[in-house]
């Protein structure tokens, strides 16, 4: 009987564990895409006189400068904005390559909020919210950004989240964007090799390159000629 209600206490115990932690996390997504900042930008692109362009593809052209012009605005705005304590977040972005790496990405979360044409101008308006959990990651020191890049499944679009692939599923004549995830390769991970991590630390990796270089080339030239005429 004593064992029986050891065990009832037990997993009632358990479940309010997981209860708790359940609301706590559903605390953190609340508080995540809680909005508390819009920003927007204006970008603009003129029409290129282009024989070799049709009328759409003029268009597009144009409409793609446009929204670089207000990525370039809206990436001005951001790199100015307070982070509390005297810090902005162009400040962290020179501080640690983690920070820059969560800026691009979150960056690109930016929606276009009108596209229109006058003439040959096209004005395009971008709006980006800036919620809790951006000041909350960027406020923060590498060790939490590093986290929030991995919580927030940033890191697979970046070039130090590439992943290693099995060769036998590696097909480089794929060019759809379904096979875009094997293209994955190795040396831009977490952790470096060893061996590469200290000929970079002596200085000496260009020097490796180098040797190797020289090697192939001067074994090309003795098997070439050592073969008769």
């Amino acid at each position: 009987m004593t064992q029986i209600i050891s065990r009832l206490l037990f997993f009632s115990l358990a479940a309010m564990m997981l209860t708790a932690c359940a609301g706590s996390g559903a605390r953190i997504s609340e508080q995540a895409q809680e909005t508390t900042k819009v920003m927007t930008a204006s970008g603009q692109g003129r029409f290129i006189e282009d024989a070799s362009l049709t009328r759409e593809q003029t268009r597009l052209a144009a409409e793609q400068a446009a929204k670089m012009d207000a990525y370039r605005e809206l990436a001005s705005l951001l790199y100015r904005e307070d982070l509390g304590d005297g810090g902005t977040v162009g400040a962290q972005v020179m501080r640690d390559e983690s920070y820059r790496v969560y800026f691009d990405t979150y960056l690109r979360e930016a929606k276009v909020l009108s596209s229109q044409t006058l003439g040959k101008v096209v004005h395009v308006d971008l709006t980006l919210a800036l919620t809790e959990r951006f000041y909350h990651c960027m406020a923060g020191e590498t060790r939490r950004v590093r986290q929030c890049l991995l919580q927030d499944d940033k890191i697979p679009f970046t070039r130090i989240g590439y992943r290693s692939a099995e060769i036998k599923t590696v097909n480089l004549g794929c060019g759809s964007v379904d096979c875009s995830g094997l293209l994955h390769v190795n040396g831009f991970a977490d952790g470096k090799n060893a061996f590469d991590r200290g000929l970079l630390n002596a200085g000496l990796y260009d020097s490796e390159w180098t040797l190797n270089t020289a090697g192939r080339l001067f074994i090309n030239y003795i098997f070439l000629n050592s073969i008769p005429k």
